[in-house]
C-alpha cells in the first residue's frame, strides 16, 4: 500500500521527496527552549515522514543568521526553518531593515506549539513576588538587570513591557540564546530573566532560581503555586512564544502540503504531546494560510509595543541598544 503524500514529483521529473535527510534550522542555542522543542518536533516528524530530520543550531543576531541561511537555501524541502515569535512576529517590528523580507521570502508551513514563559530571578535577588521585585527596582533605578535571548526577541520585549507597565528602570543585558542568559542569572551576573517553564523547573527545585510569575493566561501546570502576571496586578500583561516550521519561498506547493500534513500528524501524536507537557508547552496547530493570517495580525501588535518601549521611553541602557530600529548585530550581545 502506498502512503498518500509521501511521493512528491519535483519539477524536474520523477524524484521522490524526501529521499535524503532534512535539515531543520533552529534559531537558538543548544539546550535552550527553541532547540529543545525543535528536537522533539524533528524526532516525531522524522518517524512519520520516513526520513531523518536533523536539527542544526544557528543562533545569533536575534534569529537573523539562521533565518537568512534558510532564505538563501535551495527551495527543495531539505532545509527548513524552526522559528518562533521572536524572528517572525517581533523582530520585523523594531528593526529598520532586515537582509530578507519575512513575509515574501518564507512560506509558513505549520505552527505547532505555544510556550508560556515565566518571570524568574536569581537566588541572590531579595524578592519573592513581582511586587517585591518592583519595589526593589524602584528603590534603585537602573541598578537591577534583566537578561534576554537577544535584541528584539520576545524575552527582550517581555522585559520592556514589564518596565513600562511597572514604571521601573532596569538594565537590559542581551545574550545569544536562552542557555547563556539563564547561566548568567544562576551565577548572579544578572537579576531577572523570562524563560520557559521547563528551563526553570530544575533550577527552582535546587534553589538556584525563584519564579515570581507566569506571563501566560494560566498558572503553569507544574507550578500551580506560581501566580500569573495578571494575578500579580498587571491586567494586560501577556507574553509567550509560539514555534513553527517554515520553508524558503519557491518551495513547491506539493512539498508544502505534504509537510503540513505530516506536521499535523506530528502535533497530534501521543509522543509529541507527552514531550510538550514535560516542557510546559501545549499544542497550537495552525497551517499555512491560518499561520500567515495570525502573523499578519501579530506584527502590528508587537510593532506598537516595540515603538512605545524602545523609541519613546527613556532607559538607562539606551547607549547599549539600537535606538528605534537599527538592524541587529552580534557585537552588542554578551
Amino acid at each position: 500500500m502506498i502512503a498518500i503524500g509521501l511521493v512528491v514529483p519535483d519539477r524536474a521529473g520523477a524524484q521522490s521527496y524526501p529521499n535524503r535527510p532534512i535539515k531543520l534550522i533552529a534559531n537558538g542555542t543548544p539546550g535552550g527552549v527553541i532547540d529543545t522543542i525543535a528536537r522533539v518536533t524533528a524526532n516525531t516528524l522524522g518517524s512519520l515522514i520516513g526520513a531523518q530530520v536533523i536539527v542544526e543550531n544557528k543562533p545569533g543576531a536575534s534569529s537573523v543568521l539562521g533565518t537568512q541561511f534558510v532564505v538563501n537555501s535551495a527551495p527543495d524541502g531539505y532545509t527548513l526553518l524552526f522559528t518562533g515569535v521572536d524572528g517572525m512576529g517581533i523582530l520585523p517590528s523594531p528593526m529598520k531593515q532586515l537582509p530578507y523580507d519575512p513575509e515574501k521570502d518564507l512560506i509558513p508551513i505549520a505552527k505547532v506549539t505555544q510556550v508560556d514563559v515565566v518571570l524568574a530571578v536569581g537566588a541572590h535577588v531579595k524578592a519573592s513576588s513581582v511586587r517585591e521585585f518592583v519595589e526593589l527596582a524602584k528603590a534603585s533605578p537602573g541598578k537591577l538587570t534583566f537578561a534576554s535571548t537577544g535584541l528584539g526577541t520576545m524575552t527582550h520585549m517581555a522585559g520592556e513591557f514589564l518596565k513600562l507597565r511597572a514604571g521601573i528602570d532596569i538594565l537590559h543585558v542581551p545574550y545569544r540564546g536562552s542557555a547563556p542568559a539563564v547561566t548568567n542569572l544562576l551565577g548572579g551576573r544578572v537579576d531577572l530573566v523570562f524563560t520557559g517553564v521547563a528551563t526553570a523547573t530544575g533550577h527552582v527545585s535546587n534553589g538556584a532560581m525563584k519564579v515570581l510569575a507566569s506571563a501566560g493566561r494560566h498558572r503553569p501546570t507544574v507550578m500551580p503555586n506560581v501566580p500569573t502576571m495578571i494575578e500579580s496586578g498587571y491586567a494586560d500583561y501577556l507574553s509567550g512564544s509560539w514555534f513553527g516550521v517554515m520553508a524558503p519561498a519557491g518551495t513547491s506547493p506539493e512539498i508544502v502540503r505534504m509537510l503540513s500534513q505530516k506536521l499535523t500528524e506530528t502535533a497530534s501524536s501521543p509522543q509529541f504531546l507527552e514531550q510538550l507537557a514535560k516542557l510546559g508547552s501545549e499544542k497550537t496547530l495552525e497551517l499555512t494560510e491560518e499561520f500567515a493570517r495570525s502573523l499578519a495580525t501579530e506584527r502590528p501588535l508587537w510593532k506598537s509595543i516595540a515603538k512605545e518601549a524602545m523609541c519613546r521611553s527613556p532607559s538607562s541602557d539606551a547607549q547599549s541598544e539600537p535606538r528605534c530600529c537599527e538592524p541587529p548585530h552580534d557585537s552588542p550581545q554578551v
